[in-house]
């Protein structure tokens, strides 16, 4: 009787706190599966493309979508091709219109669409929601693929911004989330590399020296403004 062949991993997860050394590790990974020939794709925190999270994209109803279609009739051209329907639902990926677009969106309008920011705007219930059936579309997707992916924070770090920092969910319900997300994932095989820094303070610290103080103002920011 012959053994079965291993299962082949299909994902790789680097997840730590900022200046943990995620992208480098991440950058890494990906250097010495292309050494070895292995073909694997690598996405960054922030990715606007990335496959199983939603970065800078807003679910609106469909008749406030219609209601803003109407207003700005002659600039949702540059919304509609990053629309997708769903039920009662549109999936707008405002980030990449906005680009597409070069910055031709009104403001007033792109701020409307900002209301419904995935992470931000929606219930909580909602979010985890969306949050499982994107992590359900990128497992279906990875199963016919001989590819291997590589995911920088997704799992932990951001439903942990997500749930407990921002909205105030409680652990239970991140872990509860995080779990369901494990589930859907088991298939492929994946690997979980969690960076843990001896000193936590003194990480953060180092890191506010080496990123913008845009980019401190705006992590304080998110992580302290009281939600309504």
């Amino acid at each position: 009787m012959t053994n079965p062949p291993p299962t082949k991993t299909k994902l790789v997860i680097v997840e730590g706190i900022p200046g943990s050394g995620k992208s480098a590790l991440s950058r890494y990974i990906h250097d010495i599966l292309n050494m070895h020939k292995i073909e694997s794709e690598l996405f960054f925190e922030g990715d606007l493309l990335h496959p199983a999270d939603y970065e800078s994209v807003a679910c609106m109803p469909n008749q406030v979508l219609d209601r803003l279609r109407s207003i700005y009739s002659d600039v949702f051209h540059y919304i509609d091709p990053f629309i997708t329907l769903g039920g009662n639902d549109s999936i707008i990926a405002y980030a990449l219109a906005q680009q597409s677009a070069q910055n031709r969106i009104p403001s007033s309008l792109y701020e409307e669409i900002l209301h419904y920011e995935i992470y931000d705007g929606v219930p909580v219930e909602k979010y985890c929601e969306l949050m499982m059936k994107r992590w359900k579309s990128f497992v279906k997707d990875q199963r016919g693929k001989e590819i291997m992916t590589i995911f920088e924070c997704c799992f932990l770090q951001n439903p942990g911004c997500a749930l407990l920092a921002r909205h105030d969910a409680g652990n239970d319900l991140f872990t509860q989330h995080v779990l369901r997300i494990a589930e859907q994932i088991e298939e492929l095989n994946p690997i979980l590399f969690y960076l843990k820094p001896t000193d936590v303070r003194e990480t953060i610290e180092r890191v506010k020296t080496m990123r913008s103080q845009e980019w401190l103002d705006f992590v304080i920011w998110y992580h302290t403004e009281i939600q309504g």
